[in-house]
């Protein structure tokens, strides 16, 4: 909404003034929003009394912008409106709108509080009825409630300066932490493989206690710094087109030795064809790995765990997770704060080592990142399920926007940019995510968000990477954007410092290839079926490879 500003009005001077302004301060400016047919005394009548205390400046709310808002100084808004309808409403609305940092006041001739406390709810800090408020009850209400934002607008930038102390210090508590620890464990690990000789049956068992306990501390370490990012808003995650089954065998293979060393029984239910998902790997695996350390460490022996995914009934573009334990379960007044950061429950009081209590509430945060949700369902000494959803890999949907917008200016030329990125010969190695990281930020500077479409990551064959670029464009500009994508990351430092194959294909889908009068949808099913088709052939040679 836009504003007409009106000259300001200074207050008229009395005196017999009934509120006497407070020694030593400065006026207080007052920005007066009118809507409607104002009934009743005026602001201007109200504050009278108070001379040189207050100064009132008149806008009106109209179709358009509040940049002209922004420049005029405001301690305080109040809405003169007669508030006799839902819809008067609006103005309140609208004044929270281009004030967001500005404590608003309403004034009115209605009686009726469950409109005053919707306009309260919809932004009003307070509402007053004309006929009931006398000028020293709304001078003292304006009072504290310009004093009241002050200390809200100081304690929110405490609570800022804080959490930027706390991930200093932090970042700075790991880096200091995790040297030592690095060096513990590669010194460790050398010891238990032999290198500088043989080891006994008592000195191999006390290196490997050693070694379990640094790699306990390593995950405590981590597990702040995840909370802290959550907090700071710098828990990030890098999508990719990952297999879903590959991923769960990949993590209970882990959990196996883990499991059978306790005496229990792992177990998976997957179908025999599972889509592919948009996920982060590393932090998916990091999901799936809490939740099965958390049943393994509270099932007792000779107890199962279950690892079950399916199509999500009620969001049919989400995989569910699910993991299922015997366990004890979890007190119903405890459920609703699993989640919570540094809740433990009674069962982890009883363990013999406790954790942070971030293991969960990290992994709702990484959940709730990918655009899932995560949820418990648990009866007490029967067991405990944690249900959690991940969106299905989807061509369609992303390239969706791109197909509609070239449809409707009357383009049909798409291609398909290939991009393979393969680690040096006789290294089987995978690439460190931080490498994946810049090669997908390179590879977005050389797209143009209108014309081009950045797929998911994908894993290619023998630990290679492979990136998807979908974008509008014929012969002509499929070879230009081939050739930039090339040479940007070739001038990478990591590509070269690292000797990575690199290997840029592209495919064009002519018009033959696509059906004369198709429309934007039958347009948009067709392509997408195409390059679904070459993602799920990627995915089944990798599968062989």
């Amino acid at each position: 909404m836009a504003l007409q500003l009106v000259a300001a009005r200074p207050t008229a001077k009395s005196r017999n003034a009934k509120t006497p302004p407070i020694p030593g301060s400065a006026p207080m400016h007052v920005l007066l929003f009118e809507e409607g047919r104002v009934k009743g005394p005026s602001l201007e009548q109200f504050l009278r009394p108070c001379q040189g205390e207050f100064q009132i400046s008149h806008a009106r709310l109209q179709a358009g912008t509040h940049q002209e808002l922004s420049e005029m100084p405001s301690d305080v808004a109040v809405v003169d409106m007669p508030l006799d309808r839902i819809s008067s409403l609006d103005a309140v609305r609208r004044t929270r709108a281009a004030l967001p940092g500005i404590p608003l006041l309403v004034l009115t001739e209605t009686t009726d509080e469950a409109l005053g406390l919707q306009a309260m709810r919809e932004g009003a800090h307070d509402c007053f009825v004309k006929s009931k408020i006398t000028t020293s009850a709304l001078v003292r209400a304006m009072r504290r409630t310009i004093e009241r934002q002050k200390l809200q607008h100081v304690l929110e930038e405490t609570r800022q300066q804080q959490a930027r102390l706390t991930d200093e210090f932090l970042s700075h508590v790991s880096h200091e932490l995790r040297s030592p620890l690095a060096a513990m464990h590669q010194f460790v690990s050398l010891l238990l493989d032999n290198i500088p000789g043989e080891l006994n049956a008592e000195q191999r068992e006390f290196l490997e206690i050693v070694a379990r306990n640094t790699s306990e501390l390593r995950g405590l370490i981590d597990d702040l710094l995840d909370a802290t990012r959550a907090e700071t808003g710098k828990l990030t995650v890098e999508r990719a087109c990952i297999s879903a089954s590959q991923l769960i065998h990949a993590v209970m293979q882990r959990y196996s030795v883990i499991a059978q060393e306790r005496g229990l029984r792992l177990s998976n239910q997957l179908p025999f064809r599972l889509p592919a998902i948009s996920a982060d790997p590393q932090r998916t695996r990091q999901i799936l790995s809490n939740l099965l350390d958390n049943a393994c460490k509270f099932t007792p022996a000779g107890g199962e765990i279950a690892v079950t995914v399916a199509a999500d009934e009620n969001s049919p573009a989400f995989l569910r997770f699910s993991v299922a334990d015997s366990g004890p379960g979890i007190p119903a007044e405890s459920l609703p704060h699993v989640f919570d950061r540094l809740y433990q429950g009674a069962a982890v009081a009883q363990q013999s080592r406790r954790g942070l209590g971030l293991g969960l509430h990290i992994t709702r945060e990484l959940v709730t990142r990918h655009g899932g949700t995560i949820w418990v369902e648990s009866q007490f000494g029967k067991g405990t399920t944690f249900h959690f959803t991940l969106p299905i890999f989807s061509v369609e949907s992303l390239i969706a926007p791109l197909i509609r917008s070239a449809a409707a200016a009357g383009k049909k030329a798409f291609a398909l940019i290939t991009v393979l990125l393969t680690p040096p010969n006789g290294t089987r190695q995978p690439f460190s995510e931080r490498f994946l990281a810049a090669a997908g930020q390179t590879l977005t500077r050389c797209t143009l968000p209108d014309v081009d479409v950045l797929l998911p990551r994908m894993d290619g064959p023998n630990q290679s990477a492979k990136f998807l670029i979908f974008a509008s464009a014929n012969d002509k500009g499929a070879r230009v954007l081939s050739q930039r994508v090339q040479e940007q990351l070739q001038s990478m430092p990591e590509v070269q410092a690292e000797q990575t194959s690199l290997s840029v294909s592209t495919t064009v889908l002519r018009s033959s290839d696509i059906a004369e009068g198709s429309g934007p949808e039958e347009l948009l099913r067709s392509i997408a079926t195409k390059v679904q088709r070459r993602i799920e052939d990627q995915e089944g040679r990798t599968q062989n490879a």
